[in-house]
């Protein structure tokens, strides 16, 4: 590299030299410059022409080290994947199946006060602790025993607490719903035990329904709007709440009115009634229409079964009917006045609370073939009416009376001091929704008693309750 240089550069002088030699002789003006002038400025010349050649050379070099990063960069960026260009989709609603889609839950229920005063100890039987004057009172006891004996009484066991189960829509507008409720009237005292009070599931379509479950008794729906727990139960109102399975019919208009059937089967929830082998059938027919321009509803329901008792003795086979023709009415004469009755006849209706619900008969007394053979079933008719006044919007007032008696007690075996011929009862409330949340009642009861010994017993019994629901 040096020696190429040292000859480029001798061969500039030679050239140099013959241009300007040619260029004296051109010039003669010129002529009179000396040749170590001439070298010397050429020697100038030489080094300017090596520095630039130094600075060409180091730019070089600078040019080079930028192409190099410049090279180490792109290849770095080439190294990096490139994530594919997805194109934008609109986003599609997923098609939930109905079924799938949780249920819907209502909570409701209400926390209740209880107090009680009886000045005979009402639905106590014998003096016995089976019924007090708290929820179980249904009749007045005999004369003999707690006469004059009052009695008073402070519960919360009808604080009830209840869920309304909805299910997603069905195909063709249909509806699956359920309803479990429960109270803590299982067991009478300090202690209270929780007790299912209904627990059913529907299938609802436009013109019929299923229900299954334990739910009030479909043949017999009409009920009093009275604060005693226990309602008219084995005192004019029959019916109640049992384990059945039943379909109802809404057949539309007929002869200017709405026709409703249903038909299904009931359990007693009575060891004797299901060792029968068959179930209690029933059947109910409601016709809804305006009577002298009155909204009415007029019902009428049956049932019948059998009641076995020879697994007692395995004497033979002994089976008592159990039967019921009821029948009910309401009216609407406006939206502050209303009346509704329901009467009612049949035999064995102890666990459908019509007739008395003792017997006076243990399972010892029925093991002797003797006795059974002249065990008779009650046959018991009874009913109740009942008045309904709402004079402001906040205030209601009911006012009734029921009835039952025993048709047959001449055939009638047992304790005569606890199965009565007649059972009649008379109250009255109110009740005064102080917020949409709180209800205050009080409510007074009369029961006059007639046993078949041929005493009887009478109470009053006053009622009042506080209750906050939810």
């Amino acid at each position: 590299m040096q020696t190429e240089r040292i000859l480029n550069r001798m061969y500039c002088r030679f050239v140099l030299a013959i241009f300007f030699s040619s260029f004296l002789a051109m010039n003669p003006a010129l002529a009179a410059v000396s040749s170590d002038e001439l070298l010397q400025r050429i020697e100038k010349l030489e080094r300017s022409n090596v520095k630039l050649e130094e600075k060409n050379a180091a730019l070089e070099k600078v040019v080079a080290n930028l192409q190099d990063k410049l090279s180490a960069r792109d290849e770095k960026a080439l190294a990096v994947p490139v994530p594919p260009v997805v194109p934008q989709v609109a986003s599609v609603p997923s098609i939930v199946p109905p079924l799938t889609t949780k249920p819907e839950i209502d909570i409701y229920g209400f926390v209740e006060i209880d107090s009680t005063w009886s000045d005979s100890s009402a639905g106590n039987v014998s003096g016995s602790s089976i019924a007090t004057s708290g929820l179980a009172a249904f009749s007045a006891p005999h004369e003999t025993t707690v006469k004059n004996v009052g009695s008073y009484n402070l519960s919360a066991e009808s604080t009830r607490l209840g869920m309304n189960i909805k299910s997603p829509g069905l195909a063709a507008g249909g509806k699956l719903t359920g309803k479990i409720e429960s109270d803590f009237s299982a067991n009478s005292g300090p202690t209270y035990q929780p007790r299912l009070r209904l627990g059913y599931v529907q299938l609802e379509y436009a013109q019929w329904s299923v229900r299954v479950g334990q739910a009030w008794d479909f043949f017999a729906p009409v009920y009093p709007d009275i604060l005693n727990g226990y309602g008219l139960c084995h005192v004019g109102d029959v019916g109640h709440r049992h384990p059945q399975a039943y379909i109802k019919n809404l057949w539309g208009e007929v002869l200017g009115g709405k026709l409703t059937t249903a038909f299904g089967m009931v359990d007693s929830d009575d060891p004797l009634q299901e060792n029968s082998g068959v179930p209690v059938l029933g059947a109910y027919a409601g016709y809804a229409r305006a009577i002298l321009g009155v909204p009415a509803t007029m019902g009428l329901g049956q049932i019948y079964g059998t009641n076995s008792t020879s697994w007692l003795n395995n004497s033979g086979p002994k089976k008592n009917d159990i039967y019921a023709t009821v029948a009910g009415l309401t009216l609407k004469f406006t939206d502050w006045l209303a009346f509704k009755s329901e009467a009612y006849s049949g035999g064995k209706l102890e666990d459908f609370k019509g007739g008395t619900p003792y017997t006076g008969l243990s399972n010892s007394a029925l093991t002797a073939g003797s006795v059974q053979a002249n065990i008779k079933p009650l046959r018991a008719m009874g009913g109740f009416i009942q008045l309904s006044i709402a004079p402001i919007k906040k205030v209601e007032t009911n006012f009734g009376m029921g009835l039952d008696n025993i048709r047959n007690d001449a055939e009638t075996v047992g304790n005569t001091t606890v199965v009565w011929r007649t059972n009649r009862t008379s109250y009255a409330n109110i009740n005064y929704n102080l917020t949409k949340e709180f209800l205050l009642g009080l409510e007074y009861q009369y029961f006059k008693t007639e046993y078949l010994d041929g005493y009887h017993g009478d109470d009053n019994r006053l009622m009042s309750i506080a209750r906050y629901r939810f």
